[in-house]
């Protein structure tokens, strides 16, 4: 399942599998036998990877939130202003 941040991004839950190593956002992790991944972490085509949760149901589910509220969702923009011709942010 991929979520989409934006042109530049789209996120995924990526599972670690026993060499370390993550898949990539074209693995259905879901799909994948049981106990082929040791972990799940939300990751994000840009290269963010995030931090990694037990390879369970929930595990899945926490990655997929903490990919939305720590990667996915815009900052908002600081609003600037302008003082004699520079502008502050």
């Amino acid at each position: 399942m991929l979520f989409t941040g934006g042109a530049a991004h789209q996120g995924f839950v990526a599972g670690r599998y026993r060499n370390g190593a993550f898949s990539d956002r074209w693995t259905d992790v879901l799909r994948c036998a049981e106990l082929t991944f040791t972990a799940y972490a939300p990751a994000c085509s840009c290269g963010w990877l995030g931090r990694t949760f037990p390879a369970t149901e929930i595990g899945h589910l926490d990655s997929r939130r903490a990919l939305v509220h720590e990667h996915l969702v815009p900052v908002p923009r600081r609003r600037r202003r302008s003082l004699g011709g520079a502008v502050l942010a």
